[in-house]
């Protein structure tokens, strides 16, 4: 079979390049893709295991973002795009505080694993989100410096892992500590193994601030 273009991978290029053939007449086309999804980096993966579905049905099934989380470019295509079919209907691009979301302002969920392998999802109180924060996050810290008070200058992950073992009891604790590093490693598009402990801006700057109580 022969087609007259031959798209690599359905990722957001992809999509696009197939959509500019298909508005040119060219629609003898053919994108071949790896995955089982469209989208590449843009990555939703569902609490039951789907990924790029909108149609998530209740709270419980909770998305969590893979990648593909910002547009640093204002003014571009893809904002155009979800502009003209609604996507950002009622926010204001232009202000800061509205084309993200702190980690600080987004709602925590908890997952427990019941009996017969159910799995129940929860929003967290906001006063437990802040304990985690003050006693947890904040005691990682005064960790972190007590480490490099003593020259101790180790990666990022191996100091939050030597302070889940010396500090931490329960597993709550400890996957909290666990998701500041995903989110460190999302935002900063680097493994937290090779991120220097002595590079406090990291922690003590962006998500030393991020991770404030709620209000």
């Amino acid at each position: 079979e022969q087609f007259d273009a031959i798209i690599i991978g359905a990722g957001w290029a992809g999509i696009k390049a197939a959509t500019t053939l298909l508005d040119a007449g060219v629609s003898n086309i053919l994108v071949l893709e790896a995955n089982d999804y469209i989208g590449g980096r843009s990555k939703s993966v569902n609490s039951d295991g789907t990924i790029n579905d909108p149609n998530i049905g209740d709270f419980s099934n909770v998305p969590v973002e893979m990648g593909s989380e910002w547009l640093y470019i204002e003014g571009n295509e893809m904002e155009d795009y979800l502009k003209d079919n609604g996507f950002l209907n009622g926010i204001d691009v232009s202000d800061g505080k509205a084309t993200f979301v702190p980690v600080k302002d987004s709602p925590f969920y908890m997952q427990t694993l019941g009996d017969n392998n159910t799995l129940t999802t929860a929003r967290m109180d906001i006063g437990e989100v802040n304990d985690l924060h003050k006693r947890v996050w904040g005691g990682f810290l005064s960790f972190r410096k007590e480490l490099l008070k003593g020259g101790r200058d180790l990666s990022y992950l191996s100091a939050a892992r030597k302070y889940q073992r010396e500090v931490l009891k329960s597993a709550k604790d400890i996957q909290y500590v666990n998701l500041v590093l995903a989110a460190a490693e999302v935002d900063y598009a680097a493994k937290i193994d090779k991120l220097s402990l002595s590079e406090h801006r990291v922690f003590d700057g962006y998500l030393g601030k991020a991770f404030q109580p709620l209000e």
